[in-house]
């Protein structure tokens, strides 16, 4: 049974240089990470062997679903955060207000 190489490496391509090349596949690799994961976690059940998940489904169609849907959930788990940060800091800008407004009376 193979696995997903998990190691992380600047120099992608193991080329010996650091190039852009390098970056289109440090993209590739983050993005596909949780598909990736996903078929890592499944390829040797029933429902991955249906679907017949292997090693050579690393970073294809359905690893690519996978990880967009995962990365769109994370996108908005985090700009519902921000949202909520900022209600808090008005919140607390319009209470500072108040509790101003009522020493300078």
């Amino acid at each position: 049974m193979a696995h997903r190489r998990w190691d992380f490496a600047k120099d992608m391509n193991h080329d010996g240089q650091f190039t852009v090349s390098d970056l289109w596949l440090i993209f590739h690799y983050i993005f596909f990470c949780p598909g990736d994961s996903l078929i890592d976690a499944i390829k040797d059940t029933d429902f991955g062997k249906f679907f017949e998940l292997s090693e050579q489904s690393y970073g294809g169609p359905f690893s690519g679903f996978v990880s967009f849907l995962a990365w769109l959930w994370a996108g908005a788990i985090l700009f519902n955060f921000l949202r909520w940060l900022g209600d808090i800091r008005d919140g607390f800008s319009e209470w500072l207000g108040r509790n101003r407004a009522d020493r300078d009376d």
